[in-house]
């Protein structure tokens, strides 16, 4: 189902911030897991070392009433988190790594340890409705996905960061670089899928299997959900251990984020962008037209990994070593400079 091949993550081989309304803005902390009114004391979690460390949703906020993302408070662990860090950010690349389908910030546990050993700040992001506490999944759009990492890139403060994204978040990557070019320096497409205007990410499917992945939907109260071990693992270099991890931690996901379809000023051949094939997950040898016609674009380069879908956790330090080559390609960060026009 990802970028290169048009199968559906249910066979195998081959194959928001929310806009509240009325509703209370108290939400959870995408940094913690403590509610956005930092009640009770609780002490800093170290997110690159923690396995089953708490699940949260991004909890940014955008009301369909304002032009402008505005964001709920953090709360006070989270604040001294980004307070205590600022100085020590200065001169060094923030990577915010966006999840894919099903998952959430947890996902990029091993990559965000090792980019950090680099000397490199790290933010993941559990886009809205991705949390296992949320309830109500059905009605988050592509749009509350977006603006949850812009939030994120707004409150933070960050510029010229590297926007790493896997599988569905690629969709997200590629809107989030279209609204606001100026805090993007690059964008890495982990096996994702790539935005373009008017499309969803459903229409990358041929007709049987957007039907099918539709019906699934419906069959699951407007939610997709997750494929079965043998699915996740089958060819993907990973161990049935290592996809029952992934399973048990898996969500179901919004039906409206990918099939909304996606909104651009621009193409993404406009784009800084690199694309990371996983050589196990093309069961055919190609990879779809839409992203192989990038490869003859200045802004792109292509990188080939010798693993399945699911290198953070398949090739964490291949794929950390890749980004790391992305920021040294890419070159010094300059604050509050567009990386390209």
């Amino acid at each position: 189902m990802v970028g290169g091949r048009p199968g559906s993550p249910h066979r195998g081989p081959p194959r928001r911030s929310q806009r509240y309304g009325d509703r209370p803005r108290d939400r959870v902390s995408p940094y913690c897991g403590m509610s956005s009114g930092g009640r009770g004391g609780v002490a800093l979690p170290d997110r690159s070392l923690s396995t089953r460390g708490p699940e949260s949703d991004a909890t940014r906020l955008r009301p369909s009433s304002a032009p402008e993302v505005t964001m709920a408070k953090r709360c006070d662990a989270c604040r001294r988190y980004s307070h205590g860090d600022a100085l020590e950010r200065r001169g060094m690349r923030s990577y915010v790594l966006i999840p894919g389908l099903w998952a959430g910030a947890w996902i990029w546990q091993q990559i965000e340890r090792q980019l950090r050993a680099a000397g490199h700040h790290t933010l993941a992001v559990t886009l809205s409705g991705l949390s296992p506490s949320d309830a109500d999944r059905k009605n988050i759009t592509l749009a509350d996905h977006v603006d949850d990492v812009l939030s994120v890139l707004i409150e933070e403060g960050l510029n010229d960061v590297i926007l790493v994204a896997h599988d569905y978040g690629g969709i997200v990557a590629g809107s989030v670089v279209d609204r606001a070019p100026e805090r993007v320096a690059h964008t890495v497409y982990v096996e994702a899928f790539v935005a373009h205007d008017g499309k969803s990410m459903l229409d990358v499917f041929p007709d049987s299997l957007r039907a099918e992945e539709l019906r699934l939907i419906d069959d699951n109260d407007g939610r997709l959900p997750p494929p079965p071990v043998a699915a996740i693992s089958a060819g993907q270099d990973l161990s049935h251990r290592d996809a029952q991890w992934l399973l048990d931690r898996f969500v179901g996901h919004p039906c409206r984020s990918i099939s909304d379809p996606v909104t651009l000023t621009r193409p993404p051949a406009t784009h800084s962008a690199t694309y990371v094939v996983c050589e196990k997950d093309h069961f055919t040898g190609s990879i779809d037209d839409d992203i192989g016609r990038l490869r003859d674009e200045p802004g792109w380069t292509f990188r080939t990994l010798k693993t399945g879908r699911w290198p953070m956790l398949s090739a964490p330090g291949e794929l950390s070593e890749l980004l790391l080559e992305v920021d040294r390609r890419v070159g010094a960060p300059s604050a509050g400079t567009a990386a390209f026009d």
